[in-house]
């Protein structure tokens, strides 16, 4: 394997493997003369027949799809009815008003279903995923609190029992 460090029209030092040829698109003819004859006539063909053209200051081949979020909600169960959740929607985005909406049950993901009751705390955010090959498409993600939800009956018994340690200790 023949490696070598070429000048790019960008001005920075990138190593091409001349086996795999990457970035080879955007060399110009001034790093060709510090290559051998051999690997210049390599370069120059592998050009006119196979050009790769990668960006790396674009990074478009990134590893991993990017969410842009640009509305999102706290949400918390009023109802179930006819597959729908009637739901009590919390602005988080910019701390705004109190809504109300029905949400199909299909809009949520199959690990969250059980996890759909009366009182289930949940968050929702609409955006944008921009996909690996640029694409950008819009989303809606639900997903739900797993913390444990107070019951009324545990509510009341911890008031109770603040109420009996308050006459105990007495307040100041």
């Amino acid at each position: 394997m023949n490696t070598s460090a070429l000048k790019i029209n960008s001005g920075k030092d990138y190593f091409v493997n001349f086996d795999e040829m990457v970035n080879l698109a955007r060399v110009d003819d001034s790093s060709l003369s510090s290559l051998s004859d051999s690997q210049t006539s390599y370069l120059k063909q592998k050009l006119l027949h196979d050009p790769v053209v990668l960006n790396p200051e674009k990074n478009e081949y990134k590893s991993k799809e990017v969410f842009n979020c640009i509305q999102k909600w706290e949400g918390i169960i009023l109802s179930i009815e006819n597959n729908s959740i009637y739901t009590r929607l919390y602005d988080i985005s910019n701390r705004g008003f109190e809504e109300e909406a029905e949400i199909p049950i299909d809009e949520i993901s199959d690990d969250d279903h059980e996890l759909i009751s009366e009182g289930a705390v949940f968050y929702w955010s609409l955006g944008y995923l921009k996909k690996k090959n640029g694409q950008k498409v819009r989303q809606s993600i639900i997903k739900f609190r797993r913390l444990p939800v107070w019951h009324k009956s545990e509510i009341i018994s911890a008031q109770n029992k603040a109420s009996i340690a308050e006459a105990i200790l007495g307040t100041e």
